[in-house]
């Protein structure tokens, strides 16, 4: 762990960190918006995206915005076998906050980082995926006017 600045380690402890209430991600370091949300974003971040729809877009779009804001580096895991890394996303996928926050932090770190690292590829790969298919459909409404939808068609 480390390749990761100080920044993005103390940003991946906010994620199993409690919740502060009123901070969440609305307050700022530096000029941009706090990473952490405490234990909801961590949560939300095992989670795997709903039935195609506007809702689940924007929930994934928040996930992936949330997850750069991290600035994890884009090699992160470059010399680590495919394997492995999935390995540790299952382990981290698992895992409930508190077991993380008992663990040794080199530990911790890896497994937040690869959690993090796993979503943000995979959402990325799914939107690549879904524009160059199917995924969007195009309705007509009443007006006549061409609107798009989230789905197979």
């Amino acid at each position: 762990m480390d390749r990761l600045s100080h920044a993005t380690r103390s940003r991946l402890e906010d994620l199993i960190a409690g919740d502060d209430g009123d901070q969440g991600d609305q307050g700022a370091v530096g000029g941009t918006a706090v990473v952490g949300g405490g234990r909801s974003h961590f949560a939300e971040l095992k989670t795997d995206p709903g039935a195609p729809g506007l809702e689940s877009l924007l929930a994934e779009v928040n996930k992936l915005e949330r997850v750069r804001l991290l600035e994890l580096p884009a090699d992160l895991f470059a010399d680590v076998s495919e394997k492995l890394v999935d390995a540790w996303r299952a382990r981290a996928s698992k895992e409930y906050p508190a077991n993380l926050e008992r663990m040794k932090p080199p530990r911790r770190l890896t497994l937040l980082a690869t959690l993090c690292h796993v979503r943000q590829t995979e959402t990325l790969t799914r939107w690549w995926t879904c524009s160059s298919s199917s995924c969007w459909r195009s309705t007509r409404g009443r007006s006549g006017r061409s609107t798009r939808s989230w789905g197979r068609s």
